[in-house]
C-alpha cells in the first residue's frame, strides 16, 4: 500500500473515531484540523483535482475493464458490463435480483479478460446474512471455474450494525488499495470498485 493510501485510510479511521465521540471535545478541534490537512494531502496525491491532458485521460480510460454481469441483455444495457474504476450502486425492490447479481459479480470478476472478467478478487460485506458460498460454487461451475479457487478469492465479512459496517468499509478501503479488483456487497446495494 502506498504512503498516500495509508495516510488516507488512517485519516478516515480517525474521522470515524471522532464521529463516534471517542475523543474529548477539547482535543477534537485540533485533531480535526490535523486530519483535514492529512486528508487533503493524501487525496490530492490519489485523486488529482486539477487539469490533465486529454492523452492522459485517454490512457486512463484504456485501463478500464468491463466486467460481465453474466447476462448478455444486462451487459447490453450497461454498454458492456460493470465498469471498473468506479462505484456501481444497485437498488430495487425485494427479490429484484440484487443479491444474485452481486454473487455473480464475485465470480465474473475472476474470469479471464477475454471472457469478460477482470482476473481479480472479490469482497463481500453482508449486512443481511444473505451471502451463500454454495451459490458461488454453482455460478463458478456455470463459467467453468474451479469452485475452490473462486471461494478462496472472495473475502467475506458479516456486518452486524452500521458502526460495524463502517469499520468494515474502512478495512475494505485498505484492502482495495492492495488488490487489483474488488466487489463489495452491503445490504440492499452492490458496490463495485475495480
Amino acid at each position: 500500500m502506498s504512503r498516500s493510501s495509508k495516510m488516507l485510510v488512517f485519516a478516515l479511521w480517525n474521522l470515524w473515531y471522532i464521529h463516534q465521540g471517542k475523543i474529548s471535545c477539547k482535543s477534537r478541534e485540533s485533531v480535526r484540523q490535523k486530519l483535514t490537512k492529512s486528508l487533503k494531502q493524501a487525496s490530492t496525491k490519489l485523486v488529482p483535482l486539477g487539469f490533465t491532458s486529454a492523452s492522459q485521460l485517454h490512457a486512463q480510460r484504456l485501463e478500464i475493464i468491463q466486467i460481465t454481469s453474466g447476462s448478455r441483455e444486462l451487459d447490453k444495457i450497461l454498454e458492456g458490463g460493470i465498469e471498473t474504476g468506479s462505484i456501481t450502486e444497485l437498488y430495487g425492490e425485494f427479490r429484484a435480483g440484487k443479491t444474485q447479481l452481486c454473487h455473480t459479480l464475485c465470480v465474473t470478476c475472476q474470469l479471464p479478460l477475454d471472457q469478460g472478467g477482470g482476473e481479480g478478487k472479490a469482497m463481500y460485506i453482508d449486512a443481511e446474512g444473505t451471502f451463500r458460498p454454495q451459490r458461488l460454487l454453482q455460478i463458478a461451475d456455470r463459467f467453468g471455474l474451479n469452485g475452490a479457487d473462486v471461494l478462496e478469492n472472495v473475502a467475506y465479512a458479516r456486518a452486524y450494525n452500521t458502526d460495524h459496517q463502517s469499520r468494515l468499509l474502512l478495512e475494505a478501503a485498505s484492502m482495495m488499495v492492495e488488490a487489483r479488483h474488488v466487489c463489495s456487497h452491503d445490504s440492499r446495494q452492490c458496490h463495485c470498485s475495480l
